[in-house]
């Protein structure tokens, strides 16, 4: 079998080629003219692999020299120095994974981060550099061992595919997307402005947040194939000792660790006939929690597991309204799960709205499902969380963006456009935090007018164009 990690990469890479065009181009461009030996590199290539290698020698004994200037940054510099060796050796056979390594150390050894030094974009690089030293390399875990093992674990091991490349590719793309905010002439005048537009004004914690999102989708599913036996090559004995009962779910280090019973364990796993004898015997509460707080309907919530979200519906005593840690109900954890189709979220919603699910309930971070559905830009999920109660004019509560706000500033014009056909009300201003007492169409048009990247430029003003049609006809009629 070829490396996991370099297919993986090539992947992403092809993906981030693809969707990213003209960043590509402006990424390689500001490579050319920061390279000291003037030769031409094509990123991606295998041609291109020694070249890369001594770019980043060279920008990383830049970057150290530069370090002191940036104590915030010297340890992020110290960091990726110590793995530099072994890291140029292990991704030789891939040359996307030295793309992205070429860029992190090219943008610290660029004396622009360190001139109007800001926490957002240190954090971001320091970010950056750790979750790529983490996560460099996929382990066998993403592939099958075996044509005998069983479904649960191959979806598990297709979750865990997808959680690397959508990982390897938003390295890819935040660390070109800093380099060309850092490499703008007009960097002066307007640093800390055109880096955040080049993300949009919260995009840093959004970047921030995806990061850790993506790293704790991996290390879920890595426990999961885990909880399914040792990591040797799956044999059909090994079914035997690992896959669950109709007696009992297996009781595992994972298990125990994250504080899961039988009952949490056969739903996360899909297990309808343990489930269906756990619940008939009556031996757990339906409502136990795991050490983070989570019950077997928000574990199967989340997995957009339809048939063990019923059963566990209809088991009396149920509580579909049961807060995580981080505050989030069923619903909010089935609606911001990008690893499932819209289609698989929505029935999941519609299913926990029938049985008495509320979906307006704010997290700890004061948000509902229906704003971060607004703000990924799933029309889908929006829509059946409107048809389910969900307020249209409701707002954040921190910052009090309304979700026209959140359609808007991520460049989502077809969510936009049904949120006005379902009339909301265009005039609501943010409160407090960027962007103070801002419309959702002067914020399209904002981050519109700075953004460099002009496919997302295009659906900002197309956004903005959705809201401002409204408003003139609603003026007209009136």
């Amino acid at each position: 079998m070829s490396n996991p990690s370099s297919n993986l990469w090539e992947e992403a890479y092809r993906r981030f080629e693809q969707e990213n065009i003209k960043l590509l181009e402006d990424f390689e461009d500001v490579i050319q003219k920061r390279n000291p030996t003037g030769q031409a590199i094509r990123l991606g290539t295998d041609q291109s692999q020694k070249q890369l290698v001594g770019f980043i020698n060279t920008k990383m004994k830049l970057s150290q020299q530069q370090s002191s200037q940036s104590p915030a940054l010297r340890r992020t510099v110290q960091m990726l120095a110590k793995p530099k060796d072994l890291l140029l050796t292990a991704s030789a056979a891939s040359p996307p994974v030295n793309v992205a390594l070429a860029g992190i150390f090219l943008a610290f050894s660029m004396a622009e981060l360190y001139s109007s030094e800001k926490t957002a974009r240190s954090d971001t690089a320091y970010r950056l550099a750790k979750t790529f030293i983490r996560r460099k390399a996929a382990c066998g875990r993403v592939y099958s061992q075996s044509s005998n093992e069983p479904e649960g674990l191959r979806d598990l091991r297709g979750s865990l595919h997808i959680s690397y490349v959508d990982m390897y590719h938003t390295i890819l793309t935040t660390t070109a997307k800093l380099v060309c905010a850092l490499d703008d002439s007009r960097w002066e005048k307007r640093c800390l402005r055109k880096v955040q537009m080049a993300f949009g004004w919260s995009e840093w914690a959004a970047i921030h947040a995806e990061l850790e999102s993506l790293e704790d989708a991996i290390k879920d599913d890595e426990d999961e194939i885990r909880s399914y036996g040792d990591m040797g090559p799956w044999t059909p004995a090994m079914a035997l000792i690992s896959l669950p009962t109709a007696a009992s779910a297996p009781v595992t280090a994972t298990s125990v660790r994250r504080g899961r019973n039988a009952l949490h364990t056969a739903a996360v796993n899909n297990d309808l006939a343990t489930l269906q004898d756990l619940l008939k015997s009556n031996t757990l509460d339906v409502n136990s929690r795991t050490r983070h707080r989570w019950t077997a309907l928000s574990l199967a919530a989340e997995k957009g597991f339809l048939d063990v979200v019923e059963m566990l519906l209809l088991t009396p005593g149920i509580d579909c309204n049961t807060r995580n840690v981080e505050g989030n109900t069923a619903v909010h954890v089935t609606a911001s799960n990008r690893r499932l189709s819209e289609d698989r979220r929505v029935a999941v919603i519609r299913l926990l709205a029938s049985h008495g699910a509320k979906v307006d309930m704010r997290n700890d971070s004061k948000r509902t499902a229906f704003l971060d559905a607004a703000q990924q830009g799933n029309l889908k999920v929006v829509q059946v969380l409107r048809q389910s109660g969900a307020d249209i004019n409701q707002v954040s509560g921190r910052h009090g963006w309304s979700a026209l706000h959140e359609a808007a500033s991520r460049g989502h014009p077809d969510v936009v456009q049904w949120l006005v056909d379902m009339k909301i009300d265009t005039r609501i201003k943010t409160g407090s935090g960027h962007n103070c007492y801002m419309t959702a169409v002067q914020i399209a048009r904002t981050w519109a007018r700075d953004q460099s990247d002009h496919e997302k430029r295009r659906r900002l003003e197309e956004s903005a164009k959705c809201i401002e049609a409204a408003e003139l006809a609603s003026k007209s009629k009136s």
